[in-house]
């Protein structure tokens, strides 16, 4: 603090002790000072309570409209749908509670856009379960050259410490698919693949087990 402000609050203080009417007259401001800024914090405090209220209930009535607007856009008799786009009634009604079925469809469902069999204007059907896939047919044989090869998931030859998570590989799911004797034929699905851990390998498949084997521990079946 500097000396003229040192020197000004010492006068300051001298009046307030030894002058009567300059203490009434300093006491009278400083509470008349205190009362204006108790109003100022209370009127803040109660504007932003009531603003904090106000956003709650304008979110509120939002999400009820939303409620509404999926209730309005989903066929009834029907839990999952969604428009030939692939928006869903609930991503359509948050971007706008207010939309109509019509205005949805024409929105999210044009007429250039062909519906699926089973389907209906403005929304498709469930879609049907996936086929089982065919079998790869082998793209090459091969003979198992060790005493002691396996066939291993892809992630056993992939770079990088595995996690003890339950996504990780060899942990809950074994690595090793089957244990292979020499001499084993086995039909090869892919070409030859370097993977991130540096091996060469191939796909392949021996009775009902489908994996992966290192390329060193085959010799080719060339008929």
């Amino acid at each position: 603090m500097s000396l003229g402000a040192w020197i000004f609050l010492s006068v300051l203080l001298l009046l307030v002790v030894l002058h009567k009417q300059f203490r009434k007259i300093f006491f009278w401001t400083a509470g008349i000072a205190a009362v204006c800024v108790g109003i100022f914090a209370g009127y803040f405090y109660v504007k932003e309570r009531l603003e904090e209220k106000r956003q709650k209930a304008e979110h509120a009535a939002y999400l009820k409209r939303v409620d509404e607007c999926v209730t309005r856009l989903t066929p009834p008799g029907v839990k999952q749908s969604w428009f030939l786009d692939g928006a869903t009634p609930a991503s359509v009604c948050s971007d706008n509670p207010d939309i109509t079925q019509s205005e949805a469809t024409a929105q999210h469902s044009p007429v250039t856009v062909p519906i699926p069999e089973g389907g209906t204007a403005g929304w498709s059907v469930v879609p049907r379960p996936k086929r089982k896939p065919t079998p790869v047919e082998p793209k090459n044989w091969a003979l198992v050259k060790g005493d002691y090869v396996s066939i291993y998931s892809r992630c056993h030859f992939e770079a990088g410490t595995k996690k003890y998570d339950s996504n990780a590989c060899g942990v809950f799911d074994k690595e090793t698919i089957a244990e292979l004797k020499k001499g084993d034929r086995v039909a090869i699905l892919s070409g030859l693949v370097r993977s991130s851990g540096g091996a060469d390998i191939y796909e392949v498949r021996f009775q009902r087990w489908t994996g992966w084997v290192e390329a060193t521990d085959l010799a080719i079946d060339t008929p």
